[in-house]
């Protein structure tokens, strides 16, 4: 049986925008601290399993760096995310510039349950403004390219596609590189 309904009544406004305008988390972004090490270990362990065996080890490197810098992203005093830059100068002159500094951006994870939300986005943005305050001319990554949603994230904060990379991640994997003049 079906029944006829006149015009759509608009919907009453629930305070959440679709997911194609989703606001933005209210995160703030802050330099890592030595109590961090466990969070990001972990986060690093569940959100790189697919794409490396040792994250853990990985991102323990990532500590010891001199040349880089991570940040912790955090929602109502609750770590949700982290990114990592690596900012050093080339070993050369570049075109008219004098041994450029150049960024690479090492690593970017955010807990899962908060995906969607904005906070991959407003690392991104830190991460570039880390790797400008330090004097870099440009920013590379490398994401696999069965991470699409990485992928997205990159493209809409101006990251161009450079060239892809076969056997670079855990069973074989392609990687992308990717680049964003700074």
């Amino acid at each position: 049986m079906s029944t006829r309904r006149g015009p759509k009544a608009p919907l009453a406004w629930s305070g959440r925008e679709p997911r194609f305008g989703v606001r933005p988390l209210d995160a703030s972004i802050r330099p890592a601290r030595l109590d961090d090490e466990d969070f990001l270990v972990a986060l690093s362990t569940r959100v790189f399993r697919a794409y490396t065996r040792d994250a853990a080890g990985a991102m323990r490197r990532m500590l010891g760096c001199r040349t880089s810098t991570i940040s912790v992203a955090e929602h109502n005093e609750t770590r949700i995310g982290f990114v990592v830059v690596d900012v050093q100068a080339l070993g050369r002159d570049y075109g008219p510039l004098k041994r450029p500094k150049v960024a690479h951006l090492d690593a970017i994870a955010v807990r899962p349950n908060m995906s969607s939300q904005g906070v991959g986005h407003k690392l991104v943005a830190h991460a570039e403004g880390v790797a400008r305050a330090r004097g870099a001319v440009s920013m590379s990554l490398l994401t696999a390219d069965t991470n699409t949603g990485a992928q997205r994230l990159f493209l809409d904060a101006g990251f161009q596609v450079l060239a892809p990379f076969d056997d670079v991640y855990a069973d074989g994997q392609r990687a992308l590189s990717m680049f964003k003049a700074l």
